[in-house]
């Protein structure tokens, strides 16, 4: 077997020298057209604001917390046993968690706000969609023409397959089993949004139901345990660890967190993983498992189609060097494997008439739209640009590296099985971007790939031997440069509103209310008391009426406010409704303890009878018109003011 040695201080040179020109580039922008094609797609970025220089330091310090673990668990890696393993493992699951939330909290003082706009903004869609399925089973049989009926409206769904819409219908079921639970949530996040009639209006289990895609950030830790696992068997304990710890600062993951692609590469791995081992073991069920990885894969986005590309070039490298002259005697595998990545989509065939054809057909005639016209080469070189800097440029560096590496030792079948890897996602990704299939949001495209990408890089250590510099140096890099990209690159808006907490308007003790009343409307609402700018007043003059309000607790619906003005009959002269503080702050923005004064201006008729007219209060909620009871000082849904105005 050949070994093959890099020098021993140029190779970490050139990564240093690499990451730092590439940080220089995010900090200078010097040209737009190292971050895209003008007028195609360009990642948009400036440097941060000084007003989140005081935001940096929890990212610093968990990245700092993050960088020493790590170098203490590799050093003593190989001399402990399973207990400090799995001690590891959970330290990198929890801070790939960590680090997504302190990462963001520089831009956004509330990351809560930010992975709330993400759930239900324009720019994703999946949760608009699947709130409103009464039926999932007849969603799911008429899905091309579901996906047709939502084109223009939101962005993802038209182009992707039902599993993402799937599982958010199931987070919106399970609420709706559980509403005291829902409820406390809904309540919860409606706080986050109070002022978005759209949101607070839903129901419990639909608000709830946005717990299942910020459950995605957690989600993103499980890829650290296949990434360890076939790191493990490819180069030992101390390469899976390296693999999974160099995956905890991929650009990616942060940029990109509460996306979907954060959670694909968890099936690749996984997919690669469980074919190895159907190779290794000569066992066929473990191919059709891989390309049942793949087909599960598959139902939540079409581009992880692109894995099988993936375990073919991994299965044709393996059985190249391993079982020479029988790349294709294997048939029963390749089968298998066919049989496995179709086994989803048959199935939602069967149970529901639609076939895999249908569905994809219909999302190329929006995906063609989305790339027509976008050019070619351009988009041929960011693709390999954008994945080496996006995934880390040390990381992507040494793929680089070892896919030069690779190919001409695998083609002299030397070498061990390390190799793999590489083999297998440069022969995947270079197929892809001959294609041409990704022309746009490279960085992110790439993302499923990037978890096998840090392996390759684990695996060069470990072929270099016992260099620890190497992997420490490249180690600090990476997280050097998540933090960079953080703070010089906007790659995922939300499109969310300035969300500010704020201080009550006034206390109980802070205003002086001319006419007290005690008036309590519903079970939080009350209506203190109220002014009267002027209680004489002519025909076309404007009557101002100043009502102060006080809610006990936080209030999940947005009330409207109505004042009437009423002759001695009871009929209506004139009125003014509006949500309070005309429109400005629902009642579902409220504080506990709050006074809010909230003026109504009611133009009297040009031909108003004159005498004395009463003054009518009440509250309604305008999707049903329903009025809010009188439950304390009064009868009813509505409150005659003591005093009255006289038209001359």
């Amino acid at each position: 077997m050949q070994r093959w040695q890099a020098p021993k201080s140029w190779l970490l040179l050139f990564v240093i020298l690499f990451t730092a020109l590439y940080l220089v580039i995010l900090v200078v922008r010097p040209s737009e057209a190292l971050f895209g094609v003008d007028g195609e797609w360009v990642w948009t970025g400036h440097p941060p604001s000084p007003t989140t220089y005081s935001r940096w330091w929890p990212a610093i310090l968990g990245l700092s917390i993050f960088v020493l673990g790590s170098v203490w668990f590799d050093k003593i890696w190989e001399r402990t046993g399973k207990r400090v393993h799995v001690a590891g493992l959970f330290f990198l699951m929890g801070m790939i968690v960590v680090l997504q939330v302190l990462l963001k909290f520089i831009h956004y003082r509330f990351p809560m706000e930010y992975y709330l706009y993400r759930a239900i903004g324009p720019s994703d869609g999946f949760w608009r969609v699947a709130i409103f399925i009464d039926s999932i089973h007849e969603y799911l049989r008429t899905y091309p023409e579901q996906m047709m009926a939502v084109q223009g409206i939101t962005i993802h769904p038209p182009v992707h397959p039902p599993g993402n819409i799937v599982y958010l219908w199931l987070w919106k079921w399970f609420f709706e089993g559980v509403p005291d639970l829902a409820h406390s949530l809904a309540h919860w996040l409606r706080g986050y949004a109070c002022a978005t009639w759209e949101f607070v209006t839903l129901q419990d289990a639909q608000i709830a139901a946005t717990l299942g895609q910020m459950m995605l950030v957690p989600l993103t830790s499980l890829t650290i345990l296949p990434l360890y696992s076939l790191g493990k068997k490819l180069g030992g304990a101390r390469s899976g660890w390296r693999a999974a710890t160099l995956y905890v600062v991929v650009p990616a993951v942060t940029l990109f967190t509460l996306r979907w692609d954060t959670v694909y590469p968890f099936y690749l791995i996984s997919a690669l993983y469980v074919l190895h081992y159907g190779l290794e073991h000569d066992q066929t069920i473990w191919w059709f498992v891989a390309g049942l990885i793949v087909s599960f894969a598959s139902f939540f986005s079409f581009g992880n189609l692109s894995f099988g590309l993936g375990l073919g070039f991994y299965a044709l490298g393996y059985l190249w060097l391993y079982r020479r002259g029988k790349v294709w005697q294997t048939w029963r595998g390749w089968l298998a494997m066919a049989v496995g990545g179709g086994a989803i989509w048959g199935l939602y065939q069967l149970l529901m008439g639609v076939s895999f054809g249908e569905v994809l057909s219909t999302s190329m005639q929006t995906h063609l739209e989305l790339i027509h016209g976008r050019s070619y080469w351009p988009w041929f070189f960011y693709n390999l640009y954008d994945l080496v800097t996006f995934v880390g440029v040390p990381s992507g560096f040494l793929f680089v590296v070892e896919t030069a590496h690779a190919w001409p030792q695998l083609l002299k079948r030397r070498d061990t099985y390390v190799l793999l890897p590489v083999f297998a996602l440069s022969g995947a990704v270079l197929t892809m971007t001959i294609l041409g299939i990704v022309r746009g949001e490279a960085g992110r495209m790439w993302l499923p790939w990037m978890a096998g990408i840090s392996l390759v890089a684990a695996l060069f250590f470990h072929r270099q031997g016992n260099r620890p510099w190497y992997f420490r140096g490249c180690l600090l890099l990476m997280a050097l440069q998540t933090l960079m990209a953080t703070l010089y690159l906007r790659v995922s808006s939300p499109m969310m509103p300035a969300y500010q907490p704020r201080d009550p308007i006034y206390t109980v003790d802070e205003v002086s209310i001319e006419h007290p009343l005690n008036i309590r409307f519903g079970e939080s609402i009350t209506l203190l008391g109220y002014a009267i700018e002027s209680q004489h007043i002519t025909p076309e003059e404007e009557a101002r009426i100043t009502l102060y309000w006080e809610a006990q607790e936080r209030l999940d619906l947005p009330y409207t406010v109505f004042v009437h003005i009423l002759d001695t009959s009871g009929s209506l002269l004139a009125q003014h409704d509006s949500q309070p503080m005309d429109n400005k702050l629902p009642t579902s923005c409220w504080l506990p303890d709050e006074i809010v004064p909230d003026t109504h201006i009611i133009t009297i008729p040009v031909d108003a009878p004159p005498g004395d007219y009463s003054l009518a209060i009440g509250l309604y909620y305008l999707p049903s018109l329903e009025r809010l009871p009188i439950l304390e000082g009064g009868n009813g849904n509505i409150a005659l003011l003591p005093s009255t105005v006289e038209i001359k």
